[in-house]
């Protein structure tokens, strides 16, 4: 990832002008290697472990509603549907869709399924400059419009995590865009809190 980052950091910034410079900055912290001290801020322990972004099993797969002989789901690859003799065109919007993924959720601005999902393989994906990536790296793509998030992420006051703060003492594995988001309508919903926050202020001491 870091290796690919690196190589198309230039191109993004300069098809996306200012917003898309700072998102790409974010990006080159978030794309260097887990040891890299990042930033700043300077630490006294030795980095010892490293940092890794969790992939959804699932993910450029399509649940087929059965399961295995462990309960497990049984899950399709994009490309079992859309192989190399497959060549009919991206729909526009979930209007068009007529034999597959009919009643899909979209709600991601007015952008067009062939805006992120690559021409020829239904299992990658490619960045506003065109170039390709695996889907496993959707976090690229996520990060060229949404810099604010991206930046929160990379001080990770954003997405989550399990493992240790202090990787002098174990590793760390963090949530990515997809394991929160759905890509195809990312907005949580609105919800009402179950619990009022505590304010010490209010509720007296305890």
């Amino acid at each position: 990832m870091a290796r690919l980052a690196k190589h198309t950091l230039g191109k993004v910034a300069a098809m996306l002008g200012a917003a898309g410079a700072a998102s790409v900055a974010v990006w080159a912290v978030l794309a260097a290697p887990p040891n890299t001290p990042q930033g700043n801020v300077k630490s006294t322990k030795a980095v010892k472990f490293s940092t890794e972004v969790h992939i959804r099993a699932d993910f450029g797969a399509l649940d087929t509603g059965k399961r295995g002989p462990k309960g497990e789901p049984i899950l399709a690859r994009c490309n079992s549907c859309h192989a190399e003799h497959v060549k009919a065109p991206y729909a526009r919007s979930v209007t068009d869709l007529k034999d597959f993924h009919v009643g899909k959720a979209f709600a991601h601005g007015t952008v067009a399924c062939a805006a992120c999902h690559d021409l020829q393989d239904r299992e990658r994906l490619h960045l506003a400059d065109g170039t390709v990536i695996p889907l496993a790296e959707v976090q690229q793509l996520c990060g060229q419009c949404h810099g604010l998030q991206a930046r929160d992420y990379a001080h990770g006051a954003h997405g989550g995590m399990n493992g240790y703060w202090d990787l002098s003492r174990g590793p760390r594995v963090r949530n990515g865009c997809v394991d929160c988001h759905n890509p195809h309508a990312p907005k949580f919903q609105s919800y009402a809190p179950v619990l009022k926050p505590r304010d010490r202020f209010l509720d007296g001491p305890h």
